[in-house]
């Protein structure tokens, strides 16, 4: 992947972070001011940037390759941004549509998880170079259609919940939604879901604005009757995909909660 090496300072905390050294990243709280925090997100762009895309003009950036990641970095910049502001150990990753496994990749580097699941179909291209992305990734992966029986099973069979599902697999409307109301029930209390696309397909965009009227419904005190609250919504100021965040507050059937 090549050396990077990206530093924060936040007050008086600082880190460093080597490809070389395997030491994975955090972002430190106490942030000064909305200033220095903009800084930090262009300083993690720059990171992001240096990890390489899967296509230049789709995704901008300085060249094709390294991880072949499938992300605009102002975007996905603030997006990880905003999640490790949380300040919460996520454990487990669910990512559905992980073509060479540059996002999982990524986010692996900043959250540091115990397990990620990928769910996907290997249509893409570019898919046989998941295996070297991830060397360094604890990861298990279903290969095969999200929609599938067997998918579920392969997701039961696990007994597992997820702090974060990044759904980025079927882009057409029945397809979206399909894959939100199948592996919503694996996601803890508070968990986090993620769209890719939101604001650029045609199909995902019309799907994640339903969430997002949903979302106006929602309260914390009647949670169990409207448990879905909009997070966040990232959209790059040249190039516009979308990211849109949702945490769900609803307890996983079936399965112990290990949420937040």
């Amino acid at each position: 992947m090549g050396s990077w090496t990206f530093v924060i300072t936040m007050g008086k905390k600082e880190y460093n972070r080597s490809s070389k050294t395997k030491e994975k990243p955090r972002i430190m709280k106490n942030v000064d001011s909305e200033k220095r925090k903009k800084e930090i997100i262009i300083e993690l762009e720059s990171t992001i940037i240096d990890l390489g895309v899967d296509h230049l003009p789709t995704f901008g950036g300085k060249y094709e390759g390294g991880i072949h990641l499938q992300q605009i970095s102002d975007e996905i910049a603030p997006c990880i941004y905003d999640l490790k502001e949380y300040n919460y150990k996520f454990r487990n990753f669910l990512e559905i549509g992980a073509a060479a496994g540059g996002n999982t990749y990524l986010f692996n580097q900043f959250f540091d998880f115990d397990v990620s699941i990928i769910v996907d179909d290997n249509r893409h291209k570019k898919h046989g170079m998941r295996k070297e992305t991830l060397k360094d990734v604890n990861y298990k992966e279903f290969i095969g259609d999200s929609h599938s029986k067997e998918a579920i099973d392969y997701l039961e069979s696990l007994q597992l919940n997820y702090d974060i599902i990044f759904i980025d697999g079927d882009h057409s409307y029945a397809g979206v939604k399909k894959d939100f109301e199948t592996f919503k029930q694996f996601l803890n209390y508070k968990g986090f879901v993620i769209f890719h696309d939101s604001a650029a397909n045609t199909q995902v965009k019309p799907f994640v604005d339903e969430l997002k009227e949903e979302a106006k419904s929602f309260s914390i005190i009647d949670n169990d009757k409207h448990p879905i609250k909009l997070f966040g919504d990232y959209v790059g100021k040249e190039k516009r995909l979308g990211i849109t965040i949702f945490q769900i507050y609803t307890i996983p059937k079936g399965r112990s909660n290990d949420g937040m």
